[in-house]
Order: C-alpha cells, then structure tokens, then sequence
C-alpha cells in the first residue's frame, strides 16, 4: 500500500484563510447593554462581546426570533450612550449586528439627542 503524503500547512498558512475582513478592527469585552425594540416598553438585556466601527456581536437570554431585525442598543442604563443596528447573522443566542446610526445620547432631563464619541475599550459592566 503507498503512502500518502499530505501537504503540511503552516500556521501562517491557516491564519491568513481566516482572517478578519472588517474594515475596523474588533474591541473584545464583556459587558452588559440592553437593546430597545419599537412597540417594547420593557428593555431586553444582552451582552456585548465585542465591538467594532461598524458592528458588534451581542448574546441574548432570550429566543432571538423575538427580538425585530431593527433596534437600539443602550450601553448604559441611564441611556446616555446608544446606537440603532440591524441582525446581519444569528447563531444559537449571538447576534452580529451592523451599526445604522453614530452613537448619540439623550440629554439629562429631555428628549432629543447629541451624539457622543464611541465607548472606551474597557469592560464596564453596570448594576
């Protein structure tokens, strides 16, 4: 019987087939946010694990089939720093959502908003 000889890949080789086609890089964290739904009056909790420029990956402890393909995510709860997105990809309870708008905030005391500059990279988690 002939052996077979298989080609051995490198490292670099397996590295560069899986690379990372975002035109930003990615932040890694863990921290909670809650997302608002149109027609929702209760927030829904959720996890950012890691964001970028254009996106982020959050997890849900709900079905995701009820969460709407559109909403926003809060990153404090006191709604000071949020942003719209859209579900571009579901698997299990993570969700990759793309950004639709800068981030903005509502001012203390009104409605409105003004946009503010993106969140630091560290992990913040609130009570």
């Amino acid at each position: 019987m002939a052996d077979t000889v298989r080609p051995q890949l490198q490292w670099s080789d397996m590295a560069s087939r899986h690379a990372d086609k975002r035109r930003s890089p990615r932040r890694h964290t863990r921290r909670l946010a809650e997302v608002i739904v149109a027609g929702r009056e209760q927030p829904i909790d959720c996890v950012l694990h890691d964001i970028s420029d254009g996106g982020a990956r959050l997890s849900f402890f709900i079905p995701l089939k009820r969460l709407s393909r559109t909403f926003t995510l809060v990153l404090f709860k006191d709604t000071s720093l949020k942003r719209d997105c859209e579900i571009m990809w579901t698997a299990g309870a993570f969700a990759g959502v793309r950004f639709t708008s800068p981030w903005y905030s509502a001012p203390k005391g009104g409605a409105g908003s003004e946009r503010a500059p993106p969140p630091a990279e560290e992990s913040v988690s609130y009570a």
